[in-house]
């Protein structure tokens, strides 16, 4: 969903305690768990992601008994009110999140700290969170080794932003933005993309008409987004500096080992031909 509609709601996520499209999953849910007696699984990719997670920990508790699995695909996730709902924590056991190597999308917000991360023959963030890039084994997803460095870079910069902000500062700054990019005329990203020019400049104008209290808001706001990326970036390189230090004796150690016990096999065998 590349529409300026569905970010809206995307980054509502970041403060609301619910979003109709989340009150409707749930009442979705309540609505099929009554038509059948089976166990159930829910899923989702993207936005559908998080829908099926909020539905799965905020439908009626006699369904949520039934919920075997909940399946989160490069989903986003929830603000600090809904993660630290009791019905949310209540379904983790239950959730598998499930995000590409370079995941951009189901780094968002906050969630389940546990990822299945996943191999992805597509390049870039952005092209890996379509799900048919995913690499598939006999026995399922191919699992990757780690998220990589740029992914796991925005996850905690985004973290570290989002706490800094508080909820009237974050429905501001979405309102603002969105408010603006809508005034051009445009209903998707795609469609500014393919005209920048025209697009651009209209956005520029509407920019220029924002009121000082408003320019102020999207000024503090980015100014906290590059404080958070600059701290994080420092202690992402202090950490990865850490490990190196801390790898280097271990290596000089093996392979001093590896020296000592070559040397007393070459003496011993020096003292059987003598």
């Amino acid at each position: 969903d590349n529409s300026l509609v569905g970010w809206r709601e995307d980054l509502n996520f970041s403060f609301m305690e619910s979003t109709p499209a989340q009150l409707c999953a749930a009442d979705y849910l309540d609505f099929e768990a009554e038509r059948t007696s089976a166990v159930i699984r829910v899923g989702g990719h993207s936005k559908g992601g998080n829908l099926a997670m909020f539905a799965a920990a905020f439908c009626e508790d006699e369904n949520k008994f039934r919920i075997l699995k909940v399946y989160s695909n490069d989903g986003p996730g929830f603000n600090e009110i809904v993660v630290e709902n009791e019905n949310y924590k209540k379904i983790l056991d239950k959730v598998d999140l499930i995000i590409p190597e370079g995941s951009l999308i189901g780094v968002l917000l906050f969630n389940k700290q546990d990822k299945q991360i996943v191999q992805s023959n597509a390049r870039g963030g952005a092209s890996q969170h379509n799900p048919y890039s995913w690499l598939v084994g006999k026995n399922g997803f191919l699992q990757a080794e780690k998220q990589s460095s740029i992914s796991v870079l925005l996850d905690h910069t985004l973290d570290e932003w989002l706490k800094r902000l508080d909820r009237d500062k974050k429905q501001k700054f979405v309102n603002i933005v969105f408010d603006t990019l809508e005034s051009t005329g445009a209903k998707t990203f795609s469609q500014i993309n393919a005209d920048k020019w025209t697009y651009y400049n209209a956005i520029a104008k509407a920019a220029m008409k924002l009121a000082p209290d408003q320019v102020g808001t999207i000024v503090e706001v980015l100014r906290q987004l590059l404080s958070a990326g600059k701290e994080v970036l420092i202690s992402e390189r202090k950490s990865s500096n850490r490990e190196v230090k801390s790898g280097s004796p271990e290596k000089e150690s093996e392979s001093g080992l590896f020296e000592g016990e070559k040397s007393k096999e070459v003496s011993e065998k020096r003292k059987q031909s003598d």
